[in-house]
């Protein structure tokens, strides 16, 4: 099955290649139609208006049969603070007074994803909440001369410099950033056939980074910016409740991490620390 990414986010891309999914490129170019003012209803119509049009271009380019069988895939993000809705900044001022309506404050991310086959059609939206600290006036502006807000959704990048100015998330790191793989993947276990190819691929991908040991190895002590919790808790009938949260790595090395976040954090025992 061939993939065909309908964005030219190059931070899309990067996370289905770190999932190990193989896909090309083709961007809409359709002209965008928004008809509700409801964040989630906004990124699900948008997502939906890409796959279509990049659907139609796939068609035209690869034909049909089950030799050239396509999975499109369609994607759009926002960030939202109440009432309102941020795209991209329009320019540095832009830039400037999302970011300072958003220090300080809880905001949502929003990425609506739409798959489209021959046979079946899937879409969902994935919901992320963010937790931003104060940050001053001199480090909004600092942060916005650097140049990184000026493509982002909302004007920041999690993955990136703004990541010390995040206190938590609570939902997929991922969907920040501008894809929510974890949950694709999900969505696609549970829709039928015609999807598992791709994700027997990405199973055999997965198999192959298993072997390679070494790789492994020097992974663990590479440094990011973010782990998560899990934190699981039994109640007095035996019932399991999971729940998971992010938060920023502020260490400098990654020896003896754990320990540090578990005296910084005062995390259970049973908490699963899992590095980005």
């Amino acid at each position: 099955m061939k993939v065909i990414l309908g964005s030219a986010s190059p931070r899309r891309s990067d996370i289905l290649k770190q999932a190990g999914i193989d896909f090309e490129v083709l961007v809409s170019d359709c002209e965008e139609k928004i008809t509700s003012d409801i964040p989630s209803d906004i990124v699900a119509e948008l997502s939906l208006q890409k796959a279509e049009d990049v659907w139609e271009k796939a068609s035209l380019k690869y034909g049909g049969g089950e030799e050239s069988e396509i999975m499109v895939i369609g994607a759009d993000t926002i960030v939202a603070l109440g009432n309102d809705v941020f795209g991209k900044p329009a320019d540095r001022e832009d830039a400037i007074r999302m970011l300072k309506m958003l220090s300080g404050n809880v905001h949502q991310v929003y990425t609506g994803v739409t798959v489209i086959t021959s046979d079946k059609r899937l879409s969902f939206v994935s919901c992320t909440d963010v937790i931003v600290y104060d940050v001053s006036d001199d480090d909004i502006t600092a942060y916005v001369d650097s140049g990184e807000p000026m493509d982002k959704a909302g004007a920041y990048a999690i993955q990136g410099g703004f990541a010390k100015f995040i206190k938590e998330i609570h939902g997929e790191y991922n969907n920040v950033v501008g894809f929510p793989i974890a949950r694709l993947i999900h969505e696609l276990k549970l829709n039928g056939a015609v999807m598992q190819q791709l994700l027997y691929n990405v199973e055999q991908h997965t198999e192959k980074v298993q072997d390679t040991s070494r790789e492994n190895e020097q992974m663990k002590n590479r440094m990011y910016p973010f782990v998560f919790f899990t934190d699981t808790v039994k109640d007095s009938t035996g019932s399991v409740t999971q729940t998971t949260s992010y938060k920023p790595v502020d260490s400098h090395r990654s020896d003896g991490l754990n320990e540090w976040l578990e005296c910084k954090y005062d995390t259970p025992s049973d908490t699963y620390i899992t590095y980005y």
